[in-house]
């Protein structure tokens, strides 16, 4: 199954940008991870802004599910929020992954199958869905 990787990229340390997503790749080899950010536009969105969304875009349509690592909401708002309705147009299930007791939007809530506060939750949620693909 491949799973696309949403979150905070823009004002994040490499730590932030990376690691969650590196130690996913490192815990669970079954999946194949689409990570966007094998491709680095920072500094460069506005000069290559219909490249980085168009290729974000394919990555989506391309991905059986989508999981959202919602831990920096001031940097994640409005990427990840974009990424996560395309999904949910698409039809392509959504995972929320964001921290114990954050305040969420009823919009985020809404176009997500699940919302979840582990990665080891994430995971589950990810195996259930195999039996759909």
């Amino acid at each position: 199954m491949k799973v696309y990787l949403c979150g905070p990229i823009d004002n994040c340390t490499y730590e932030e940008m990376h690691g969650w997503r590196e130690d996913l790749k490192f815990t669970d080899s079954n999946h194949k991870w689409v990570d966007p950010t094998r491709r680095d536009f920072r500094g460069k969105e506005i000069l290559y802004n219909k490249e980085l969304v168009e290729l974000d875009k394919w990555d989506i349509r391309n991905s059986d599910v989508v999981l959202v690592r919602w831990n920096k909401p001031e940097n994640t708002c409005v990427g990840s929020s974009m990424e996560i309705l395309y999904a949910h147009s698409l039809d392509i299930p959504v995972i929320l992954w964001c921290n114990e007791g954050e305040k969420l939007s009823p919009w985020l809530v809404y176009h997500s199958l699940h919302v979840v506060n582990s990665e080891e939750e994430a995971l589950s949620k990810l195996r259930e869905l195999e039996f759909v693909f």
